[in-house]
């Protein structure tokens, strides 16, 4: 959810989710900030893992005293930098059961989901030009009865109001972008905030809920639950 008085009304598209989809065999790892640093195979499905963030709230959203925007703006639940090399020399080092024992690393959506997701939000080229497809937030959400559904927002401009997604109660897991126009007026730029989880995003989530939210300005995928950002990678590593 980013500042805004609108929901999502635009279905595009109904497709099957089907976990036969996964890639079997190989786990990945990424390290904090989404490089692949190890890889192995085993007998299963698809898996990647990222280590977490240590990015703090204010590296993740910017420090303007504005009021609307510390209402608005997330929270980061980092580890430290030191745990975060920790477990990164364990998977260098090819010890992956110990990484895991860490409980620094977050399990990311199988590859097929993430490759879905990359080409709907990248319709928002992350430009902020286009006043249409940079305008708009995106949505796809995998329904309890296993389909997957893909949406657009309604356009808005962002000196003039924010942009909202509705995600229904149906849904077991759902992804979102927060739009990349700017607009400017004069002397002032006018721009979606915050690009990461807003603070409506984190609070409307239970204890164990993982959401994706693809922050198109900042060209960067952020993995929260209620607690906060525990994850961030560029776009472009999310599909490795």
């Amino acid at each position: 959810m980013i500042f805004s008085f609108a929901l999502i009304k635009g279905l595009l598209l109904l497709l099957p989710f089907n976990a036969n989809y996964d890639i079997p065999g190989t786990i990945t790892y990424l390290d904090r900030n989404g490089e692949l640093i190890g890889q192995h195979s085993y007998p299963g499905p698809e898996k990647t893992f990222i280590v977490r963030t240590t990015c703090s709230t204010d590296e993740l959203y910017d420090t303007a005293s504005n009021k609307v925007h510390h209402k608005m703006r997330g929270r980061s639940n980092p580890i430290t930098p030191e745990q975060a090399q920790k477990t990164e020399d364990l998977i260098r080092s090819k010890d992956y059961a110990g990484a895991m024992k860490t409980g620094n690393l977050v399990q990311l959506r199988p590859l097929f989901e993430r490759k879905k997701d990359i080409a709907f939000f990248s319709q928002d080229d992350g430009r902020g030009e286009d006043p249409v497809n940079d305008s708009r937030e995106y949505v796809t959400v995998v329904h309890r009865n296993g389909s997957r559904e893909e949406k657009k927002g309604d356009v808005f401009d962002p000196s003039k109001s924010g942009a909202e997604c509705y995600v229904p109660g149906s849904s077991i897991m759902y992804s979102h972008s927060h739009p990349s126009r700017i607009v400017l007026q004069g002397d002032v730029e006018y721009s979606f905030y915050p690009q990461a989880p807003s603070m409506d995003d984190i609070n409307t989530l239970a204890a164990g809920q993982i959401r994706v939210l693809f922050g198109r300005g900042t060209n960067k995928v952020y993995i929260y639950n209620s607690t906060g950002v525990i994850a961030v990678l560029p776009t472009k590593n999310y599909s490795q």
